[in-house]
């Protein structure tokens, strides 16, 4: 496919959508080349007839401080400007078939139509929820993630083989019922602290400062963890938590003190 020259793009006119019952979807078109701008298509659904689609749930992130962002192409002929940490996640989309369909907020609602903004982000827990996955997306690799995910992963599997009796599916959230009673158990074959202190360096990502997570992730019927190139499912993550509450109250004698 040639190249298109920006200098010819027009800013998307975004169409006001049909009724409140809908939302839009983007469709990421893969490009073999690395220096390709991300390109995309924006089509309109109702929320209940929509196709399989994957929502994200990032962090926006300051602009660009030379004001002028990042561009992603809709349909050849027009451009959106988006913010770098959107950008990362969008060159990741670009890795996949273009069948797969994504709800982002800053593309998928018409950020400048107030009107549709007030409407849309009250259904934005619902939207989640309709997802057939979230991605939590962190950002770029700071070249410390490969080690946490280790080590979170690490921590899962002793919890899973030797605390909770049910394996855990990537559909199958944690709840606090889940640990009903783990003061009673033996934590002496849990990993050294060394491992935990290394897990507990993911809430440092500035992501887990949004207020927002609680919906976008707490209504995921299906979610992963996503930094860089790195993936890891929600669950496993849910499970360390569970674990590191266990941990810490039986090393600490009560003291209920979480990382999380």
């Amino acid at each position: 496919m040639e190249s298109i020259d920006l200098q010819t793009l027009t800013p998307y006119p975004y169409q006001k959508l049909s009724s409140e019952d809908c939302i839009r979807l983007i469709y990421v078109k893969p490009f073999p080349r690395l220096e390709k701008t991300v390109q995309c298509k924006i089509k309109e659904f109702p929320l209940q007839k929509c196709p399989p689609f994957e929502a994200l749930s990032y962090e926006w992130g300051r602009p660009d401080p030379s004001g002028l962002g990042w561009p992603l192409i809709v349909d050849e002929k027009y451009v959106l400007v988006v913010r770098r940490n959107l950008q990362t996640a969008l060159l990741l989309y670009s890795s996949r078939p273009e069948k797969d369909a994504i709800w982002i907020d800053a593309i998928c609602i018409n950020q400048r139509d107030l009107e549709e903004r007030a409407q849309q982000v009250p259904r934005m827990r619902d939207i989640y929820t309709a997802a057939s996955e979230v991605m939590i997306f962190l950002g770029q690799d700071p070249g410390s993630v490969f080690d946490i995910f280790n080590a979170i992963t690490e921590i899962c599997r002793w919890y899973c083989r030797h605390v909770r009796a049910t394996p855990i599916h990537n559909k199958q959230h944690i709840t606090i019922d889940t640990f009903a009673g783990g003061n009673d158990k033996d934590v002496s074959s849990a990993p050294p602290d060394e491992v935990f202190m290394l897990a507990g360096k993911l809430w440092d990502a500035s992501y887990f400062s949004r207020m927002w997570i609680f919906q976008e992730v707490a209504s995921a019927k299906n979610a992963r963890l996503q930094c860089g190139i790195w993936s890891l499912p929600w669950p496993t993550v849910e499970a360390y938590v569970m674990a590191d509450s266990l941990v810490t109250s039986a090393r600490s004698k009560g003291l209920t003190s979480t990382s999380y």
